[in-house]
């Protein structure tokens, strides 16, 4: 059972930064499965299948160019991703390949598609721009039938010539200056020479047989001249090859299992490699060796700028963002959204100021009424989880489960805030009692919990169960040394805490003693669990078999009141109560925001956030607003009374004409083979 422990330390680097130091974006949400560097690494393309976004980066300023959908490349009922890019020369253009064989243009300054062309029958594996920027050259390595090269032209897509000879599965492609001749890199780590006037293989009686096709890439990277080869050869071994002579040129270690991801630099200079859980930039001219943590632990993508310079890792769910590395000083960036995935929210207690944070580490005040923003508050180096202010308005706590509490005197008009950082280990939520003298502080799945002096910031006490308790999953069996709490609240004078536990009870704890004062044995699991003003209900999602039920009950004995209607409420994410007690909104996995009342059974409102899940949460002190935030990165306000949204921090996505008809397209498609 993880221990929570209290260590308080002088905070020297948190600060407050100007509103114009972060651009309001939204970002990725899912796993990036694509980053590439233009040639001198002032951008960055980013790709998610898994949330539809295709992005260009400013790398420097970390604001994003343009970004643009790309659900509408599916020709029918299929599935498959955008699977590699490139820039034209003069970089206004950009040609993605798909894994349903298709090609498209964009334009590089707006991310208007401008064409999609249909040139392979799957599989697209590379795609380059000859230098004078009036042909695609596209490989593919279809799951039936031979590997394959075509020449498209620029202007509107057209097939222009089949490439004869065996390219095996290719992974990277360069023209000579002239455009003339063109080289392919594949899997295997061999370079096919082609002709461009004849559209014949230059040295196709000598080039190896095929080994390896239609596999990730991440074991094979070249340079941008073809000449060295990076690429796997032994369990824990890369090795790097010339690839004219054939000749292995040295051996790195590295360490096996299922792939070694690993890129070498345009240049040739810098190899970057996985190892040990973290990746390994090496400058192959001075050997040095700098190590930087691993960003994504499921494996998403990685890029290395043309001069070894800098280093882009895509993140995956729940981080979706990109880690940029500087080789040279070992200092990261991330390339992010902002607010980015909303996971808390919180009005001072006179509702003038909106504070909203998240997955991109940063707090943000906003005026409640104008929709403006105050400043922002930065320190935090893990995304947050939970926030709140004292029942005066002056300090903020904000909590990390990763990391750690940190209070902040936000009012404070100085560039350097002289508040305090609060080292408490797997806090997952953190609330004051309703007279600020004492903090609350709660771990995920933990059995004990904190009580804080607001004061000293010394703990008063940690309470909680010492019973034994088990889990079963399955086959698998979970001990803990105490029943773990899953959601705490103080009741309105403060004197006690409602603990609900794993054990289907709901528990109440005196705060001066420490001691477990009363106990519900409920009739299912509950989650969200919300006390009403007066403490006499208790609104809560009772788990029944795998769904969820809102119900109300009674505090004192714990007998059900209402039962709300169960066909919105199966697959909750979150549940909140309003301040005055009359109404309560509640969010599902697909980002369905539902507004109800408590003398109605089924909701009254139906709130348009767009494509969301796992939404953030606030009504206004006054009861009269509701704050919704969450996996749309965005920020919504809405009227309670009426349900009209009241305003957006950032505008919806609008598609342009292309994805409108190419969209309606794969739809007509789609009804035809139903």
């Amino acid at each position: 059972m993880k221990k929570i422990r209290l260590i308080i330390l002088l905070l020297f680097f948190i600060h407050s930064i100007s509103a114009q130091d972060f651009p309001f974006q939204t970002s990725h949400t899912n796993d990036i499965l694509e980053v590439k560097f233009n040639r001198d690494a002032t951008k960055l393309i980013s790709y998610s299948a898994g949330d539809g976004w295709l992005i260009l980066w400013d790398v420097q300023s970390g604001r994003q160019i343009w970004r643009a959908r790309t659900e509408f490349v599916q020709k029918g009922k299929e599935y498959y991703t955008l699977t590699s890019f490139a820039f034209s020369p003069d970089e206004s253009l950009i040609v993605s390949g798909s894994g349903n064989g298709t090609v498209l243009l964009w334009d590089a300054k707006t991310g208007r598609p401008l064409w999609r062309a249909e040139v392979h029958k799957d599989s697209v594996t590379a795609v380059e721009f000859s230098p004078d920027g009036k042909t695609i050259v596209s490989a593919a390595s279809p799951e039936k039938g031979e590997d394959e090269i075509k020449t498209l032209r620029v202007e509107d897509g057209q097939i222009l010539k089949n490439l004869q000879g065996k390219s095996c599965t290719v992974a990277a492609m360069s023209f000579s200056a002239d455009g003339k001749t063109l080289k392919t890199g594949n899997l295997d780590g061999y370079v096919a020479e082609w002709d461009m006037i004849t559209g014949l293989q230059d040295n196709s009686k000598s080039f190896p047989p095929c080994r390896i096709r239609r596999t990730h890439d991440c074991e094979t990277s070249y340079t941008s001249d073809l000449q060295i080869v990076a690429k796997r050869t032994g369990k824990d071994e890369l090795s790097l090859v010339d690839t004219k002579t054939g000749m292995e040129m040295r051996k790195i270690e590295a360490d096996g299992g299922l792939y070694i991801r690993s890129k070498i630099s345009g240049d040739g200079k810098t190899l970057v490699y996985s190892k040990s859980g973290d990746f390994v930039i090496h400058n192959l001219e001075t050997e040095e060796k700098s190590q930087t943590d691993e960003f994504s632990r499921t494996g998403s993508t990685l890029d290395i700028s043309q001069d070894g310079r800098l280093f882009a890792e895509g993140g995956s769910w729940g981080d979706a963002s990109i880690k940029i590395t500087d080789s040279k000083t070992g200092q990261s960036k991330l390339l992010n959204g902002h607010p980015s995935e909303v996971k808390a929210l919180a009005y001072t207690p006179e509702g003038n100021y909106l504070a909203v944070a998240g997955s991109d580490r940063i707090i943000y005040l906003f005026e409640a009424n104008k929709h403006t923003l105050l400043k922002t508050l930065v320190g935090h180096t893990k995304p947050i989880d939970s926030i709140a202010f004292s029942p005066d308005g002056n300090i903020l706590l904000s909590s990390s489960e990763e990391e750690n509490v940190r209070l902040w005197r936000w009012q404070k008009n100085s560039e350097q805030d002289s508040g305090l950082k609060l080292d408490i280990s797997g806090v997952k939520k953190v609330s004051f009692s309703p007279d600020g003298k004492q903090i609350l502080a709660m771990g995920d799945g933990q059995a004990h919990f904190a009580i804080v002096d607001t004061k000293s910031l010394k703990i008063i006490r940690t309470m909680g169960t010492d019973e034994k308790y088990e889990e079963t999953h399955g086959e698998m069996i979970i001990g803990y040394n105490g029943i773990p709490v899953s959601d705490l609240q103080f009741t309105r004078d403060g004197h006690i805490i409602v603990a609900n536990h794993y054990d289907r009870t709901l528990r109440f704890w005196d705060i001066k003693s420490g001691k477990q004062t009363r106990r519900l044995k409920m009739d299912a699991p509950l989650s969200f669990m919300q006390i009403s003003p007066d403490d006499k209900t208790i609104l809560a999602a009772a788990q029944i078999d795998d769904d969820y039920q809102i119900k109300l009950f009674d505090a004192n004995n714990g007998k059900t009141i209402t039962e709300f209607d169960d066909e919105e409420t199966c697959c909750l994410d979150t549940l909140i109560l309003s301040p005055d007690g009359k109404h309560f909104a509640t969010s599902d996995v697909a980002g369905d925001v539902l507004l109800w009342t408590l003398n109605k059974k089924k909701p009254i409102r139906n709130l348009n956030v767009g494509d969301s899940s796992d939404d953030a949460m606030v009504f206004s002190p006054d009861g009269k607003t509701l704050a919704v935030g969450g996996k749309n990165q965005n920020l919504f306000l809405f009227d309670v009374n009426t349900g009209n949204k009241l305003w957006q921090l950032i505008p919806s996505y609008r598609p342009n004409e292309l994805e409108i008809r190419l969209t309606a397209e794969k739809e007509k498609r789609q009804s035809q083979k139903e």
